[in-house]
């Protein structure tokens, strides 16, 4: 029997040590909130350094980056940030130098110098100008002698102009003579030369024939491959040096960099031309040196291939590309294009992410992903891989006085069932296709596949296989209960010192009024609270090869492109998209698509 006295004492000794246990437990509790809103502070404040370096740039830190340099002054200060092409300041650049020239015959000197240091005053240009492309293409002054040559070639110059739009590069449609003396296939030089100087922003200047249609319109050049070359273009090494043949390359599609070796080797090239009092001379050394040409007079493709051969400080810069269609034959791909419809349609059933509709704007980043399932589909001849250029060489679509190796029925039908082939690449992303590639007036709309499951994830598994057991011994809870006790203190903690810091972010930061957008209050507003994804952003503030994971409008089975079937909630799901795409959203109130059109056939 216990006594009352020891009762009392037990009593009083167990009341004592439960205070003091709630007295620590509410110290450590105080220490482990003020210690997670520390580390939330600490977190937010890294973070935000990082990604708005601009709250700081009052202090006396500077960065100096080298080729091209980024710090001009601050006439610059008008532009909006990210901004291309926005002003031009009033530092003195080549442009201002009287003896400049764009034409041919007027040689450019320290042309690497004069770029960067236009680069240097143009720092919103500099940023991605490794990367930069300039598309340029051009057919004749005069309306074309074959009926329909006219309707072809606006159809070959859509075909260029989706590539583009698709892949964001700049594109140059050409059609006039540079040099009243260069004509047909020399005048493609005066108009790459004229080019590189009126684009300094632009790495790569990127001829491709009127005649070539771009054949898959996800592929991109593999710009890494040429970091050593300044001019690259399809061709066999041991067709120029061993059977010395004019066709061991085709000038046709190349592409070059916009630096001081181009403008020279343009020169030297171009003196072969008709232009020069050599021609003549020109035309007997090439048909010497390569015994099959067949055409007496000096041509482009022959002359350059006579570079190749006789100069090694040309060669020695110049990739002879032959691993893909940098530019394939007609001839031997139109006949496959059936087959490789199929083969990618059987692909894509098998695949959700493939088949997953998107807006045409990430379209590179479903091609990325269409490179998993093309490693063994090889390349070039007898590939099932999508012909990246098809070039319609001998066919002479304008004047219509086509090779005789074929009928220009051949070539017609060749060019529609091309050319329908790569816009059913471009329509889907409208919902919509042709059933027969030699039916161009007649679309379908697109076969829609719904997801088994939704939303449509990309390489990630699914919920069925992240199992958990619903049942947990009560030995483990009780050793881990304390500590998911005090990670809750820490979670809380920093829940809301974050909390505080995004609205104070968000009374401070300036907003921009976007309440005018599409004429309404409810109007899509690109809200600058969206978070980033892990993707990276292009030099000119688009992300053309990201599509977030997010289930957007487009996963929805019931969304259609047809006039006929109404959307409702349009702003909301668009708004929900750009909240997805903050790359995008960015400045999207002044932003304009420019649509137009022209009849499907030539009746």
């Amino acid at each position: 029997m216990v006594s009352p006295e020891l009762s009392q004492f037990q009593t009083s000794s167990m009341a004592k040590h439960s205070a003091s246990s709630k007295a620590s437990s509410f110290l450590t509790n105080c220490f482990l909130y003020v210690g997670g809103a520390m580390a939330a502070l600490l977190v937010v404040w890294a973070l935000w350094s990082f990604i708005n370096p601009g709250l700081s740039s009052k202090n006396s830190f500077s960065t100096t980056v080298d080729e091209p340099k980024t710090t001009i002054s601050s006439e610059l200060d008008a532009c909006a940030g990210g901004a291309l092409g926005c002003d031009d300041p009033s530092d003195p650049t080549f442009y201002d130098d009287p003896k400049l020239s764009y034409m041919i015959g007027q040689p450019i000197k320290n042309w690497d110098e004069k770029r960067r240091e236009w680069l240097n005053h143009h720092p919103s240009l500099a940023a991605g100008a490794g990367d930069r492309i300039l598309v340029v293409t051009g057919s004749q002054p005069s309306p074309c002698k074959n009926p329909i040559g006219d309707h072809l070639l606006l159809r070959l110059f859509k075909n260029k102009v989706d590539y583009c739009r698709i892949h964001g590069y700049d594109i140059f449609y050409n059609n006039v003579l540079l040099h009243p003396k260069m004509h047909s296939y020399w005048a493609k030089l005066p108009v790459v030369r004229a080019a590189m100087v009126a684009h300094p922003e632009a790495e790569w200047i990127w001829w491709v024939d009127s005649d070539a249609a771009f054949t898959d319109m996800d592929f991109r050049l593999p710009l890494e491959r040429y970091r050593d070359h300044n001019l690259v273009v399809h061709g066999w090494a041991h067709l120029i040096h061993d059977k010395k043949s004019w066709t061991g390359l085709n000038a046709g599609v190349f592409l070059i960099r916009n630096c001081q070796w181009s403008l020279d080797l343009t020169e030297v090239w171009a003196s072969m031309g008709p232009q020069t009092p050599n021609y003549d001379k020109w035309g007997q050394t090439l048909r010497s040196t390569f015994k099959d040409k067949i055409f007496p007079e000096s041509d482009d493709q022959t002359g350059l291939a006579y570079l190749i051969l006789k100069e090694k400080k040309w060669a020695d810069k110049i990739y002879l590309e032959g691993e893909y269609y940098f530019e394939g034959y007609w001839s031997e791909i139109v006949g496959t294009l059936d087959n490789i419809t199929d083969k990618y349609v059987r692909i894509e059933k098998g695949v959700r992410g493939l088949r997953r509709r998107h807006a045409e704007k990430v379209s590179e980043s479903y091609g990325a992903l269409w490179e998993q399932y093309l490693k063994d589909a090889g390349n070039g001849r007898g590939s099932w891989r999508r012909p990246f250029i098809t070039h319609f060489t001998g066919c002479q679509p304008c004047n219509g006085d086509h090779n005789q190796m074929y009928s220009g029925e051949n070539c017609w039908n060749g060019m529609q069932m091309a050319l329908n082939f790569a816009d059913n690449q471009v329509l889907r992303n409208y919902g919509f296709m042709r059933p027969d590639l030699l039916d161009s007036s007649r679309v379908s709309p697109l076969p829609i596949i719904p997801p088994k499951h939704s939303p449509v994830r990309f390489g990630l598994p699914e919920l069925s296989q992240l199992q958990t057991s619903t049942m947990a011994k009560p030995t483990v809870l009780s050793k881990v209960s304390s500590f998911f006790k005090s990670l809750s203190v820490i979670v809380v903690g920093a829940i809301v010192c974050l909390l505080l810091v995004w609205a104070l972010w968000s009374n401070t930061k300036p907003r921009p009024d976007l309440s005018t957008l599409m004429g309404t209050p409810e109007s899509i507003i690109a809200s600058e609270r969206v978070t980033a994804t892990d993707c990276t952003v292009d030099a000119q503030g688009f992300n053309l090869r990201c599509d977030p994971l997010e289930t957007t409008f487009y996963d929805d089975p019931k969304f259609g492109y047809l006039i006929e079937k109404p959307v409702k909630n349009w702003d909301e799901k668009r708004r929900e998209w750009l909240k997805q795409h903050p790359t995008f959203a960015a400045g999207v109130r002044d932003r304009i698509l420019l649509v137009t059109g022209s009849q499907p056939s030539t009746v």
